[in-house]
């Protein structure tokens, strides 16, 4: 096998996983929307950049705050760090603007403001400085459409919440953390003796 073969049958491998982890979580349609088209290659590419060189695309300075505090309010800090603290924010923000048309773009935008919004009008102030249960409440209730949200802003919000899980399941932490990751599937074992396995794998299958 070329190494170029070797490198397109590793990718191909790594984004079935991704596929089959998000399928599990998010269901199998948002996923093979999220990995299509180029998708997958450039959540890649976004994930191994250098955090120094990443530059907001789309969104203004503090539309960036409150998707922040969203994406850490969705999938918080516990033992291990919440979707804010990866940069799940950022990595939303690159994703729209590499890989979904103004509609989905305008969607979010929307959504982050439509939140902002109506924590200012709740409780005079931004939604990324609302306190933990605060800012909860109020997603929960843009989730439910109650407390005056539109159908709209749920459907929105649900389509951030899956780039939410997307962006966290595909960072490192994401990946090798939360997720079961094994960097060997099936094991290694060393030393094994003929008599366990019966006899030598014969190159017959391979000509």
């Amino acid at each position: 096998m070329t190494e170029k073969a070797h490198t397109e049958d590793k990718h191909d491998n790594q984004k079935r996983k991704t596929l089959v982890a998000l399928s599990g979580l998010i269901g199998a349609t948002a996923s093979n929307i999220l990995l299509s088209g180029n998708g997958f290659e450039i959540a890649t590419a976004y994930a191994n950049s250098d955090a120094k060189s990443r530059k907001p695309k789309l969104f203004t300075t503090a539309q960036l705050e409150v998707l922040e505090r969203i994406c850490q309010t969705v999938i918080p800090k516990t033992d291990t760090p919440g979707a804010g603290d990866v940069d799940t924010h950022g990595f939303i923000d690159n994703q729209l603007h590499h890989c979904f048309d103004t509609t989905a773009q305008k969607a979010i935008s929307n959504v982050i403001d439509t939140i902002d919004q109506s924590a200012l009008a709740r409780h005079k102030k931004s939604f990324s400085q609302l306190e933990s249960l605060t800012a909860h409440t109020l997603l929960n209730d843009i989730d439910l459409c109650k407390s005056g949200f539109k159908q709209k802003d749920t459907e929105q919000f649900k389509f951030l919440k899956y780039l939410i899980v997307f962006g966290y399941y595909t960072s490192e932490i994401g990946a090798s953390q939360e997720l079961t990751y094994d960097p060997v599937p099936g094991g290694f074992k060393a030393n094994v003796a003929l008599s366990d396995i019966g006899s030598a794998w014969g190159s017959l299958g391979f000509f």
